[in-house]
């Protein structure tokens, strides 16, 4: 069972936000949804019914929030049918029908406070595998990420400059390749494809380059893609090396400055995070960077801002997940460090020190 959370913090009011999935089939699906938002808790439980609850507690911390037992009883039938409903109409009604209408007693209104939860591009921690040659049209959206081909290929047709460039600097960031295009088998819109790399002038095409390749493209080229959006991503660094695995920290920082795009990553890699965390020491507001990150406002640009980042570490103790919320400061230090974070490489190091 896997867990996947943020939260987010608006002056006066806290939000946090929860996903709990379990594994139906050897693939992830919702088990439960958990807000809490001025002084409520909304829990949404999945099953052959969808049930809800509210509980009424004033937290101020996501650990202590995220930790605190949740007492089986007291859940209403909210959905007969356990069908695929989007949250976005899910919230409301249960809401609705738990209160019988009645408006929040803290004036909260959920369906507008929650539509950050409602929205969001998710990959899954293993993404589709790359082919020789790519047929038909374009794909809709999956967390595997095979709609992704058929996306670049429309960038190409469009000669996207901008996301086609941001494409070809993770390339050299991350060592993978110089350049990125795509070749058709044929003058017709919809004739076979397929996605070739360039590296030190060598042509590779994609099923014939290293697996970790495919493996990041559908997440680079959605997340260049896509602007002022949520991603939930599962282990961005699979079969990545750690220069790549870095290059994606730096990715992942560019897109929240450079398009306000809002991340939560699941990872195993410190170096995807530090490289993260050097970014937030290093970067400073100019004039380049404030003139692309625009708004929609009369009034002018939009001030460009360092994310407001935190970790949350996830151990095991006594039998049970223990989670510490690590806040991440503008200077990309951690604050009040729980000493298992580092503990398994202080003494990799230590041992290392023998040879």
């Amino acid at each position: 069972m896997e867990k996947t959370s943020y939260s987010i913090e608006r002056k006066p009011k806290t939000m946090f936000v929860l996903y709990e999935f379990k594994n139906v089939n050897e693939l992830p699906s919702l088990k439960s949804f958990k807000v809490y938002c001025d002084r409520e808790t909304v829990i949404i439980s999945f099953g052959k019914t969808i049930r809800a609850k509210i509980i009424e507690k004033v937290f101020e911390d996501f650990s202590e929030w995220v930790n605190d037992p949740v007492d089986q009883k007291g859940y209403k039938t909210v959905w007969k049918r356990s069908a695929e409903i989007p949250l976005s109409i899910l919230i409301p009604i249960a809401v609705s029908r738990l209160k019988k209408g009645d408006e929040s007693p803290h004036g909260v209104s959920f369906e507008s406070s929650l539509q950050i939860t409602t929205s969001f591009k998710w990959f899954a921690p293993i993404r589709v595998k790359a082919q020789r040659l790519y047929y038909g049209f374009y794909n809709d959206y999956n967390s595997e990420g095979s709609h992704v081909p058929f996306k670049l290929a429309e960038i190409f047709e469009r000669k996207n400059d901008k996301i086609i460039r941001k494409l070809n600097e993770f390339g050299k960031d991350s060592s993978l390749y110089d350049d990125v295009k795509v070749e058709r088998i044929g003058k017709k819109k919809f004739d076979p494809f397929d996605i070739v790399f360039s590296l030190n002038k060598t042509p590779i095409k994609l099923n014939n380059t290293g697996y970790g390749v495919s493996q990041i493209l559908p997440i680079i080229v959605e997340i260049a893609a896509t602007d002022n959006e949520w991603f939930l991503i599962q282990q961005p660094e699979v079969h990545l090396h750690p220069k790549a695995q870095s290059a994606f920290g730096k990715y992942v920082f560019d897109s929240f400055v450079e398009s306000r795009n809002q991340f939560v990553i699941e990872t195993h890699s410190d170096f995807t995070i530090d490289r993260f965390r050097y970014h937030m020491k290093t970067f400073k507001v100019d004039s380049k960077k404030e003139k692309e990150v625009k708004t929609d406002k009369k009034e002018g640009e939009k001030e460009v801002k360092k994310p407001n980042a935190q970790l949350v570490f996830f151990e095991r103790s006594d039998g049970k997940i223990k989670t510490t919320t690590i806040k991440i400061d503008e200077n990309g230090k951690y604050e009040d460090v729980p000493l298992k974070l580092r503990e398994f490489f202080l003494k990799e190091s230590i041992r290392l020190m023998g040879i």
